[in-house]
């Protein structure tokens, strides 16, 4: 397989957003599988540790590979969660693109903030998918201006899904749309599209001068602008999915993935995330989650213990309710070590 035609996209987000589900379902979708799991029922292709099962999350990066319309795309399904922040570090270091996924009915959440933080950092195209569009309180408009208050007006919707909530029922493309759209959107898709060529014309000197002259531009040339834009990191796009159990919108996640994400021909090396940046990247952390760069680092006080550095130093540490520390010398008289002894009630 040529390497223009190969996708290698991380899957980052807030735990519960639903990574695992939409790789479960671009599984399916692509015939990879015959069944699509679910997390409840413990049977998903990512989520195989035992531990992972009985968690109902992921603690480890798992490899997803499909083939889809002659191209091979990998996707790296990460951990949500910020205790295994190195699975995500690992998996932004091998990847071209990055697929930021968020929870349709609770928007923007910390993991979502990190995440882009993360491939800001390390220069990463990317693009956001609202999933679970089809639970209760799901809106989609309230989710793009929740994502553009946040991450910047670059962010753009390139669909405008059908209904929300229980009523969604599928996508409209932007980028391409069908000859019979339905005329309760079919000024949101107008007006979206206006300004979807408006930020492909400004990737290219060209096209602006021929679209501020009203010249109509062709859809192969508002993609080319498009995928120009995406991959200078000007242009986010913003899609709609339901991943389980019906896997709608799925289909034209992948067509978008593989037309607009980069492949290791167009992708930059990703930067190393040096400490400084990962520190800031946690910034967006309540403050109880936060790591502490005042406290000094507990070591052992003995250098001539070959794990200097490495233990904590008890000879500080507050004895606990119900114990009584005990020290031990040795024949010079110095301390050697010290314990707790448990007094007899």
């Amino acid at each position: 397989m040529d390497a223009k035609d190969l996708r290698n996209v991380a899957l980052l987000g807030h735990s519960g957003s639903g990574k695992t589900s939409l790789g479960e379902a671009a599984l399916f979708t692509t015939k990879a599988t015959t069944r699509m799991g679910t997390i409840s029922d413990g049977n998903t292709v990512s989520d195989f540790e035992p531990e992972e099962v009985k968690r109902g999350s992921s603690i480890q990066t798992a490899l997803l590979s499909i083939v889809d319309a002659d191209a091979k795309i990998n996707f790296l399904d990460t951990p949500g969660y910020d205790d295994f922040l190195g699975e995500v570090v690992s998996a932004l270091r091998v990847v071209e693109g990055a697929v930021l996924v968020l929870a349709a009915p609770s928007g923007v959440d910390v993991g979502t903030e990190r995440s882009w933080n993360m491939c800001e950092a390390a220069g990463i195209p990317r693009m956001f998918v609202v999933n679970k569009m089809d639970r209760e309180n799901a809106n989609f408009a309230r989710n793009v201006s929740d994502i553009q208050a946040s991450f910047g007006r670059q962010c753009i919707p390139f669909q405008v899904p059908l209904g929300d909530a229980q009523e969604f029922k599928g996508v409209v493309s932007i980028i391409n749309p069908p000859a019979d759209i339905p005329a309760e959107i079919a000024d949101e898709v107008a007006a979206a599209r206006d300004r979807l060529i408006e930020a492909a014309a400004e990737s290219d000197d060209d096209l602006a001068d021929r679209y501020l002259s009203g010249e109509q531009l062709s859809v192969d040339e508002v993609i080319s602008g498009v995928r120009t834009a995406v991959l200078a990191g000007e242009l986010v796009p913003i899609l709609a999915t339901s991943s389980a159990p019906e896997a709608i919108g799925v289909e034209e996640f992948l067509e978008t993935t593989r037309s607009f994400l980069p492949s290791p021909v167009d992708g930059k090396k990703a930067r190393l995330l040096k400490a400084q940046k990962l520190r800031n990247t946690r910034s967006t952390l309540p403050p109880r989650w936060r790591l502490s760069s005042s406290r000094p680092p507990q070591t052992h006080s003995s250098e001539s213990s070959p794990f200097s550095g490495f233990i904590r130093d008890r000879s500080r540490a507050t004895p606990r309710p119900g114990t009584a520390p005990k020290s031990r010398q040795n024949a010079s008289g110095s301390c050697t070590c010290r314990r707790a002894r448990t007094k007899r009630m």
